[in-house]
């Protein structure tokens, strides 16, 4: 949910008609929906459950499956920024290939299946660590090799933000990775 910031940005553009969010801490979850009441006119449904775990409630798949037009979103970026949260991501995988594998796979898969043909997968990312301290996480091609599998059509641009000294990284390098599904 961003910290409410992409609701915020769905329901104030044109057109939409549905918001659809996911986040693992509940009063982010509690604040987005209130924010989502002051909106009549889109519908919006807010998950308070891991993203790799959506695809495991029948109801979600039912009604989801290639629905979306779009989605967009900010993962986690592996253990960069820690939150308290049960079920938060680098809580539940420990390692970095755990966490590509048990989070981020399971997390393309859901987009892969609750997007329509040809919709746009949309998501903010950036590497961060050191290849001197040997703590480098190429997040934006580690993230990519996966999204592979369900995603082309690969665009990325810079997103030309900066630091708003809420976050306790400085890296301002953040990609918008932009891909179709297959």
């Amino acid at each position: 949910l961003g910290w409410s910031s992409y609701a915020y940005g769905f329901l104030e553009s044109p057109g939409v008609e549905e918001y659809v969010g996911t986040d693992v801490i509940p009063d982010v979850c509690k604040k987005t929906k209130e924010l989502c009441s002051q909106y009549n006119k889109v519908k919006t449904t807010i998950y308070c459950k891991p993203s790799e775990k959506l695809l495991e409630l029948k109801s979600f798949r039912n009604k989801y499956e290639n629905y979306f037009d779009v989605v967009f979103f900010s993962p986690p970026y592996f253990k960069l920024e820690q939150y308290k949260s049960d079920h938060q991501s680098t809580e539940n995988y420990t390692t970095y290939d755990e966490w590509l594998e048990k989070y981020w796979e399971p997390t393309m898969k859901l987009c892969n299946f609750v997007l329509k043909e040809k919709g746009k997968l949309c998501y903010i990312i950036s590497d961060y660590g050191s290849q001197n301290t040997g703590q480098l996480y190429e997040l934006v091609n580690d993230t990519k090799k996966y999204a592979r599998k369900y995603f082309d059509s690969f665009k990325v641009q810079s997103l030309l933000n900066k630091n708003v000294h809420v976050t306790k990284h400085r890296d301002t390098d953040e990609k918008i990775i932009i891909c179709k599904k297959k």
